[in-house]
């Protein structure tokens, strides 16, 4: 991640730049295809590292409708046309508070600048960027472009008008071709099909790759794309001069087949330790054995560039996906809680960290979810959301303080973090933080054993009506998240109290750890009941919360518009699956209720005389 052109006097930027390491923007991704992970499911993603202040926002932007000549455009000097219309999407980008927002003429911000995950309408995802550096020779031959295409402007630019994966990464390809690049980066685009890895390696020269679903991968501000084939069109896409230009210029580098070897061409030599470390990291995650006969420091992008795919050595799960990004080599030779390690996948500079997850058995609209977790990994919570559905947020995600304020998401655990990550600092112990640790895993852990009732009665909801889906993701989402607010607020307070008395001996406890209170991820409304061929589609609601039975109790039935399953658009169209043994109600005439009612009423009065008499016996 790089922002190095905030809307700053320019005195100030310079000492901020002498200020900083390369380490303060360690943002690190990473992918686990889907044959690696224990439910099937594909997973990527990426903490967003700036520092400890960095104020982010998670929400939705609504689909648009732009008049001819507007002009998308950040503060950076990147501009581009509007197309007609631009889709639906969450986003999670920076407060405007932070000074990086161009105003309007009516003195709003706009866009959404580092709007950095989000998923649109049409189930295209993207994680942009981690940030990754060229070489001299690049440089020379094509350098980048001071109002090109960054990754503050990437968010919007793909999800905006992107309607599946692919699409996105022509896209970006696109505007880079015409407009250029201002930085080096790699992104992930996504749709409930496939996934993307892309590098932009200049001013005008990128390359991407399908990921296969037998590999794992995890990448730090490393170029790491290795070889590729440019004709494989099913599986590659890149620049049209990525290989001719640093063969005229005589730097390329090539494997035995004649592919170009992108790293080895286009890399910085070395990234520095506190980047080749969490590599390493990265890597002893998924597999200890292979991270073992690596030296983190021998890593050079020419001499002995490290692979970017490889297998890890089980399947992991979905909580091991999630927790990678709080990974500090924790018992490991390179152990950054333990001093043998300059830095952390998991660090104190994380402002966000996000998970996509796409499940291969879910329709389109319902299959990628993103989980956010704000502020740092290590002490937070993913929540879950069906981005692709939702259409709001709690607003306690909307708050743009740059200092702590009661009532913000990100602000009860950015605080939480501070304090946790200062006294194992200061101290060398871990007793602030040790046993949140452990009740924040076990209010993890829950939430993605309830997501698998959640999702049955989200499929339940789509098949019934795609827009009672839409309404039931809100719901779900709105409530998770006051659940989470509250139970994070609850911690800190307590954690304050803690410090105050002064006696740090022995750990701190949260009493929601004690009480194992857990979160209570589920509707409130009744399990949808079996529709049988031909009859109106019906949507389900109750108002008595669904127990783990799964009973369901006063049910209130609603008709759908006129009768019918919507269809909002090609993408996420579903039929409903009937069970074609199931017979249906015969339909009465008039005659024939008539009689019913009648025969009815005799059998009520013949039933009430006949009680009055046993009645009489009894007395």
């Amino acid at each position: 991640m790089k922002k190095f052109k905030k809307l700053l006097p320019s005195v100030l930027v310079i000492a901020m730049m002498f200020a900083f390491t390369a380490e303060t923007f360690a943002c690190t991704g990473f992918y686990i295809g889907s044959n690696w992970s224990e439910n099937g499911s594909t997973y990527y993603g990426r903490s967003e590292d700036y520092n400890e202040e960095q104020v982010k926002i998670f929400g939705v932007k609504p689909a648009m409708d732009w008049p001819d000549g507007s002009l998308f455009k950040i503060s950076d000097g990147f501009t581009m046309p509007n197309p007609p219309h631009t889709y639906r999407y969450t986003y999670c980008k920076d407060s405007p508070a932070e000074g990086n927002y161009l105003l309007d003429k009516n003195g709003n911000p706009e866009g959404e600048y580092c709007a950095e995950i989000g998923i649109n309408e049409k189930g295209v995802a993207m994680s942009a960027t981690v940030s990754t550096y060229y070489n001299s020779n690049a440089e020379a031959a094509d350098p980048l472009i001071s109002d090109g295409l960054i990754e503050a402007a990437l968010g919007s630019v793909i999800l905006g008008s992107s309607a599946t994966a692919r699409e996105g990464v022509e896209l970006v390809g696109k505007i880079i071709d015409e407009k250029g690049a201002g930085e080096c980066n790699s992104l992930f685009i996504s749709d409930s099909n496939e996934v993307w890895f892309m590098e932009i390696v200049s001013g005008h020269q990128w390359a991407a790759i399908k990921l296969p679903p037998d590999k794992v991968m995890v990448q730090p501000n490393l170029m790491l794309m290795n070889s590729i084939d440019l004709n494989d069109k099913e599986n590659v896409i890149a620049s049209k001069n990525i290989k001719s230009l640093p063969e005229s210029k005589g730097f390329l580098v090539t494997d035995k087949n004649g592919n170009i070897d992108v790293t080895r061409t286009y890399g910085k030599p070395y990234a520095g330790d506190g980047t080749t470390v969490r590599y390493w990291q990265g890597l002893n995650y998924m597999n200890p054995a292979k991270a073992a006969s690596l030296d983190y420091r021998t890593i050079h992008s020419q001499n002995n560039p490290a692979p970017l795919l490889y297998e890890p050595d089980r399947k992991l799960t979905t909580m091991e996906a999630l927790r990678l990004l709080a990974y500090r080599g924790e018992g490991s030779k390179h152990d950054t809680n333990a001093g043998t390690a300059p830095y952390a996948i998991g660090n104190g500079n994380q402002t966000e960290c996000h998970v996509v997850e796409i499940r291969k058995d879910m329709p389109a609209p319902l299959a990628s979810l993103q989980w956010q977790a704000m502020a740092d990994a290590e002490w937070s919570v993913y929540l879950p959301y069906f981005s692709t559905l939702i259409t709001e947020v709690n607003e306690k995600y909307n708050e743009p303080s740059l200092k702590y304020v009661d009532g913000s998401l990100l602000w009860v655990f950015k605080q939480i973090n501070y304090l946790c990550y200062s006294h194992r600092k200061e101290t060398g112990n871990d007793n602030y933080g040790v046993k949140i640790k452990e009740y924040f895993a076990k209010y993890q852990q829950s939430i993605i054993e309830q997501q698998k009732t959640v999702d049955k009665d989200m499929l339940a909801f789509y098949n019934v009506d795609p827009a009672l889906a839409q309404k039931k993701a809100n719901e779900i989402s709105l409530k998770l998240s006051e659940q989470a607010y509250n139970m994070g607020r609850k911690v800190l307070m307590e954690l304050n109290e803690y410090i105050q008395a002064g006696d740090d001996s022995k750990p701190f406890v949260p009493s929601g750890l004690t009480k194992n209170e857990m979160p209570d991820y589920s509707f409130e409304s009744a399990e949808i009941e079996q529709i049988t061929p031909g009859t109106p589609v019906e949507k389900i609601e109750t108002g008595t919360k669904k127990n783990n039975s799964d009973k369901t109790d006063d049910k209130k039935i609603i008709s759908a518009k006129d009768g019918k399953l919507t269809d909002e658009d090609k993408n996420t169209k579903t039929s409903v699956d009937n069970d074609k043994n199931k017979k249906k109600s015969p339909v009465k005439t008039a005659d024939e209720q008539s009689v019913f009612i009648w025969i009815a009423i005799i059998a009520i009065i013949v039933s009430s005389t006949t009680v009055i008499h046993i009645k009489r016996r009894k007395a």
